[in-house]
């Protein structure tokens, strides 16, 4: 799938962004429909056939909305997704499947919004896709750790950055060339001999994919949302735990001695 929203004369944001009045003018919408159009042509080929295009604007003008529309059936071996109209959403103009938002309708701003599906043939030869590279030692710290802690087995590309263990779809292009800031689910951090399970994993999984939790109130949230420890109540055994706040997944901590650690983020804290 690719999702494209389009740079656009953003006619629908005049109202939240008065200033965007002073750079529209009367040829403006037929410069971004042209932009737009160069944009789609790049982003087409890499469409593989039954794949899907999601195409979006925050203007109202037809020459970037419709017949934008209009060109991709035209040109291209596309058909449209009608697109459920929830929360006051409108017909396109001549394109009931599409929708557009007004803000006399819609909550929110003027919005634009179509959904298609691809038919023709790939021109993007198959890609070299991600390989792990973790060493043996990884690999079994990460394997222990899920045997041990997981009701799930987790699959995809495993691969490091630094320290750090992050899960990847199985297939991802290689984007070693690419700066990118987090690639994939961040599973933890290797640390000497051992594996730390992240935030971000006891936030992806399900309670019952955890073989081991604890549940906290919510004062006692409050409590660990400002970096506090916790005094839980009985005999927990020590080792990591999923933290449950209403029953959904806080992160991991470690249990020692009847003491739920912080391992809330730093940078999530309250003050």
């Amino acid at each position: 799938m690719i999702v494209l929203d389009a740079p656009c004369s953003g006619e629908g944001m005049f109202r939240k962004q008065p200033d965007a009045t002073q750079y529209w003018s009367e040829d403006y919408p037929s410069q971004c429909a042209a932009l737009q159009k160069d944009i789609l042509k790049a982003a087409i080929p890499m469409l593989k056939k039954g794949s899907e295009l999601i195409y979006s604007t925050c203007t109202w003008s037809p020459e970037e909305n419709e017949e934008i529309v209009s060109w991709l059936l035209e040109e291209y071996d596309f058909e449209l997704i009608p697109i459920a109209h929830i929360n006051g959403m409108s017909d396109g103009i001549g394109f009931p499947e599409t929708a557009r938002m007004y803000s006399h309708h819609f909550r929110g701003e003027g919005q634009f919004i179509a959904h298609f599906r691809y038919n023709g043939e790939s021109k993007i030869g198959k890609a070299k896709t991600v390989r792990s590279n973790l060493t043996l030692e990884q690999k079994s710290l990460w394997e222990d750790f899920m045997v041990h802690h997981l009701n799930v087995k987790l699959t995809g590309t495993l691969q490091t950055f630094g320290e750090q263990l992050y899960l990847l779809p199985e297939g991802l292009p290689d984007m070693s060339k690419l700066k990118i800031a987090r690639n994939g689910l961040h599973l933890g951090t290797f640390k000497k001999k051992r594996f730390e399970p992240s935030f971000a994993l006891g936030l992806a999984l399900k309670p019952s994919q955890v073989k081991a939790t604890v549940s906290i109130s919510d004062i006692e949230f409050e409590h660990y949302a400002r970096g506090e420890t916790i005094s839980l109540v009985g005999n927990l055994s020590n080792g990591w735990y999923q933290v449950l706040a209403k029953g959904n997944g806080l992160g991991f901590a470690k249990v020692t001695g009847n003491i739920l650690k912080n391992y809330f983020p730093k940078g999530l804290r309250f003050k």
